[in-house]
């Protein structure tokens, strides 16, 4: 957490839209680069881990969910406009 709380600064930058300020300055992009930024000893990230979609629950099917640490509910308070252009480029990327 300390190298997180360090790295907020150092990540925070304003994009064109908020969609992309959030998830790469404060959101899970920005989350996801602390962790692979993590030291990791021996391969396993000092004993930090990620939770299996079955115990975190979001995305995960009922089936999937009923051991889920998590509920979620949508809000997308963050969420306007822009985040359609952004799904929209990213969907499209990963067909190539």
């Amino acid at each position: 957490m300390e190298l997180v709380i360090h790295n907020l600064v150092t990540f925070d930058h304003t994009y064109l839209t908020n969609y992309p300020t959030v998830m790469f300055s404060t959101g899970p992009m920005f989350l996801s680069a602390q962790y692979n930024l993590w030291p990791s000893l021996d391969g396993d990230h000092g004993g930090v881990r990620v939770l299996p979609k079955h115990l975190y629950g979001k995305h995960a099917t009922p089936e999937q969910s009923g051991e889920a640490f998590f509920s979620h509910f949508y809000g997308s308070s963050w969420h306007a406009e822009d985040a359609g252009l952004v799904m929209l480029v990213v969907s499209a990327q990963s067909s190539f």
